[in-house]
């Protein structure tokens, strides 16, 4: 064999070989296997549950099957804490109709009302029989209140309740000037009554004639002037009714 014979062979031999080392190679990857990467996690989001005071639904007036537990005269240092714990307890929402001169001396159970997400709406400055004053004077107690109300809750009422029920078409166009929608009630008893059980039947009664009605539900009761221990002490079975009716409790807003 010559030297040019030798060096030809000993390329042949060269190039099988790396053609041997790629096959080798190629064989092992294809029988490696293929590890999927696991993207990262990320962490569960959570949401928190419905707070059925807080969310509760805001209406103007309840529709069929609406129940609104609405307290008049407040805010007072102990019978509004009183129903506010009732109503946490129960966790069912409440809408208050302050007399707005007493917020400055009950800051607190009027911040404590807003923060735990119940309603604060108007019920006038001094409480006074708004057909009997003159119109400037009624734009004044109801000015005043919505804006007194905003400053301690830093939300506007959007709806009033004249003091006594008293109300007549130039009342009700002062307040619509402020943006304020008059509500009444259409269950409750009478301010005087010093008996629970007697509330309570009073009002469970018309409770009875509004689901035969299929209408919603507006209840008045009172949280201020005077003594209101037995409104207080009704609140509960009025409210254990409702909910085996299946009311659904909305706040006014």
């Amino acid at each position: 064999m010559n030297r040019w014979q030798s060096m030809f062979r000993n390329r042949r031999i060269s190039t099988r070989c790396r053609i041997a080392v790629v096959v080798v190679a190629s064989i092992l990857v294809a029988a490696t296997p293929v590890v999927a990467s696991t993207p990262p996690t990320e962490p569960p989001t959570t949401v928190a549950a419905p707070d059925p005071i807080r969310d509760a639904p805001v209406v103007t007036w309840p529709g069929p099957g609406q129940v609104a537990l609405t307290f008049d005269d407040g805010p007072h240092p102990s019978t509004t804490n009183k129903v506010l714990d009732i109503l946490d307890r129960e966790q069912v929402p409440g809408t208050f109709f302050v007399i707005c001169r007493l917020i400055s001396k009950n800051q607190s159970v009027v911040s404590r009302t807003s923060a735990r997400g119940h309603s604060v709406q108007n019920h006038t400055m001094n409480h006074p029989y708004l057909v009997r004053i003159k119109s400037d004077r009624v734009l004044a107690e109801l000015s005043s209140c919505s804006n007194a109300i905003e400053a301690a809750t830093g939300r506007k009422p959007t709806t009033f309740r004249p003091p006594y029920g008293s109300h007549n078409d130039r009342v009700n166009a002062v307040a619509s000037s402020l943006g304020l929608q008059r509500v009444m009630w259409n269950a409750t008893a009478p301010i005087d009554e010093t008996n629970p059980k007697e509330i309570a039947r009073r009002i469970l009664g018309q409770i009875r004639s509004a689901e035969e009605d299929r209408r919603g539900l507006v209840i008045l009761l009172h949280d201020g002037s005077g003594s209101r221990a037995a409104q207080v002490a009704a609140l509960g079975p009025i409210i254990q009714r409702l909910k085996t009716g299946g009311w659904q409790f909305v706040k006014i807003g």
